[in-house]
Parts: C-alpha cells; structure tokens; sequence
C-alpha cells in the first residue's frame, strides 16, 4: 500500500493511504494558500501555505501521485 505524507491539525507527520484518498481542493485563504484532502473514510486534511509557489508545486505532486496510483 502507498501512503501520502502530511501534516496533522495538531503538527504532526500523518500518512493518508493514497487508495483512500477520494478528492482534493486547492483554495485561496486569508492567510495564504489550502490545499484540502478528503477521504473516504469521512477524515480530511489540511495543508496551508504563505508562499503560493509552494502551494501550487505541493498540489501538482498530490495530483501526480494520485493519477499513479
């Protein structure tokens, strides 16, 4: 089984298994930049950025990892 790395709401390495993952979202906060991970298993993820940079290449790994899977 392949995982995907990330961060928990409290700061800590979670890893999501990549076959659960049922969509992702990319959006603009007032903060900077969310990048949103829903599973199946009805538990989502989080991930915020300041620099958009960083954001946008985040997203295009998830998005690459999951058209592998």
């Amino acid at each position: 089984m392949k995982f995907l790395e990330t961060i928990s709401c409290l700061g800590y390495d979670a890893l999501i298994p990549i076959n659960r993952i049922k969509s992702i979202a990319y959006s603009v906060t007032s903060k900077g930049y969310r990048i949103q991970i829903w599973c199946d298993d009805e538990n989502d993820w989080t991930e915020d950025f300041t620099d958009k940079k960083k954001a946008d290449f985040r997203y295009e790994m998830i998005k690459e990892i999951l058209e592998a899977k």
